[in-house]
């Protein structure tokens, strides 16, 4: 371009003669500083007026910005007149269900405005068959559900003035909920008390629910506690109650050693009647008797309640005070409980102190039976108790009323040691194949290189042990059953605990035969530990 033909050019800058339709060009160049030269340099050169172009663009800024500064007052007033919302707030259940409803819909998919996160799988994610379809994370950020774990409510809107389509939607959620997790056990425990705010539950795990054949416990006792509870659920007991001035309350105390199967018991009620479990421990630090009572006000209509180790808080009749101590002050007169806690009272000092080398219970027993069914508790729920000790607890906690069954657990008798081998063994329900080999990349050979020869030899060893396919014992039925019978012979009654027996199994757990010719070692070295424990 030869720019020195620049100097013939005539410039008009103040023309607003053009055969386009434009914005005046001394408006145009008060806008864009220099707009003037250049718009007639390139109409003298090119025969094009850049008038039009530069208007058009100013236009469609100027009506986006407007419409930006208008979008949000007209917006508020539709939605204010013309729409119908309803709010979801954080800290009920039904937040956890919709929010779950929307990542498993997949609103992101098609969004260029994501968020990438990492996902943990786990062998179960609440249900084996959807672990590759749920990422509460993964959500649309542009949508009118907005979730990033920063919002306090889920608002769906819907346009109308009625929220019948909102509630048909809630009601849709509510049933894919329950069909999701029909075989599903939901576990509940006092959320952290910084958190605690007006949710006062949090639900810590989804597991599958506990087949009741697994629980290691007299048939007769099973069958009674299920014919028992089964009676109380019932939907015309509360009328029954409440027409002869009953308390509609049901308690149950499972007591016995640990590791009998109480807490396992409690989980296969759940599952049975298809309710959740909250767990509630007294021990629990920093637990109050109106923190307990507000645990007590928000628990659903239909569910249980699990008071786990209830003789651990060591609960007493005392002038105004409990306390309960570690398992390294605590006599040696109970065994510790499943929680590997020793518990006892602690007597106060002269002049009414509390001994301060325990752990101090801050709910004390009359406390405890006030929420349980004093006049303000509610109704429906199940409530059980477990403990290690009966004998510590007080009259007034089991008496008729409210603890309606006593089940007494014992250590494995020689009926259930055969129950626990064939079950451990058994493949009626699923058919044990053996693992696919690792695919461990060898070492090379070694050379003149590598200076330590044995090293590498050991290494090698160890990949062949990593790398050897697993022999599985093939017995039919009959032949396990025989071997239920032998392997329960050689098991004294009363002496183990279930929990013992089955953690022997499970190093062995697909080898029945090596556990038959193995159980005698094992036992005489378990009655050795205990002798050894008890000189000591």
């Amino acid at each position: 371009m030869d720019f020195s033909q620049l100097n013939s050019l005539k410039f008009d800058f103040l023309s607003t003669n053009s055969s386009l339709p434009s914005l005046p060009s001394t408006l145009l160049d008060a806008l864009i500083p220099g707009y003037g030269i250049f718009s007639q340099v390139i109409f003298r050169l090119l025969g094009f007026d850049i008038g039009l172009l530069v208007s058009g663009c100013l236009v469609v800024i100027g009506l986006s910005k407007g419409g930006q500064y208008f979008y949000s007052p007209a917006y508020g007033l539709f939605a204010s007149y013309f729409m119908s919302s309803v709010q979801i707030e954080d800290d009920d259940q039904l937040f956890r269900q919709v929010v779950e409803w929307i990542a498993e819909q997949n609103m992101a998919r098609v969004s260029r405005d994501l968020m990438a996160v990492t996902k943990w799988v786990s062998a179960y994610d609440d249900s084996d068959e959807e672990q590759n379809t749920k990422d509460e994370d993964v959500l649309d950020e542009s949508g009118i559900f907005n979730y990033e774990k920063w919002a306090s409510n889920i608002p769906p809107r819907c346009v109308g003035r009625s929220t019948e389509p909102i509630k048909e939607l809630l009601n849709h959620i509510k049933k894919w909920t329950l069909t999701k997790e029909h075989k599903m056990t939901s576990v509940y425990r006092p959320a952290p008390k910084k958190d605690r705010r007006d949710c006062a539950w949090d639900r810590q795990s989804c597991r599958p629910s506990r087949p009741m054949s697994t629980v290691s416990l007299d048939q007769e006792q099973k069958a009674k506690i299920v014919m028992d509870m089964n009676e109380y659920l019932h939907p015309s007991s509360a009328r029954w109650y409440a027409a002869r001035g009953i308390p509609y309350r049901g308690g149950y105390l499972f007591c016995g050693p640990p590791g009998t199967g109480k807490t396992s018991l409690s989980f296969a009620l759940a599952g049975i009647f298809g309710l959740d479990i909250y767990c509630i421990s007294l021990m629990e630090v920093g637990l109050t008797e109106s923190d307990l009572n507000k645990l007590f006000t928000t628990l659903p209509r239909r569910c249980i309640v699990l008071l786990e180790d209830i003789d651990s808080a060591g609960l007493r009749r005392t002038d105004d005070s409990l306390v309960a101590v570690d398992a390294t002050d605590a006599s040696s007169e109970g065994t510790p409980s499943e929680d590997g806690v020793k518990v006892d009272v602690t007597p106060k000092l002269p002049g009414g102190a509390l001994h301060t080398r325990g752990i101090k219970s801050l709910i004390s027993l009359s406390g405890l039976l006030n929420t349980i069914d004093g006049a303000a508790s509610h109704e429906g729920r199940v409530l059980i108790m477990t403990t290690n000790h009966p004998e510590k607890l007080d009259p007034a906690l089991i008496r008729p009323g409210r603890v309606d069954l006593q089940v007494q657990f014992t250590l494995a008798t020689r009926s259930q040691t055969r129950d626990i081998y064939k079950r451990m063994y058994s493949t009626a329900s699923e058919t044990l194949k053996p693992a696919a080999p690792s695919k461990l990349s060898r070492p090379s050979t070694p050379t003149s290189k590598q200076p330590n020869l044995s090293s590498a030899r050991e290494d090698e060893e160890f990949l062949e042990l990593l790398t050897r396919e697993p022999q599985y014992d093939a017995v039919d039925l009959k032949q396990l059953g025989n071997m239920a019978e032998e392997f329960a012979s050689k098991i004294p009654e009363g002496t183990f605990s279930p929990a013992e027996i089955q953690g022997f199994l499970l190093t062995r757990k697909k080898e029945p035969i090596r556990a038959l010719a193995e159980v005698e070692e094992w036992r005489d070295g378990e009655l050795k530990r205990r002798r050894e424990k008890g000189r000591a």
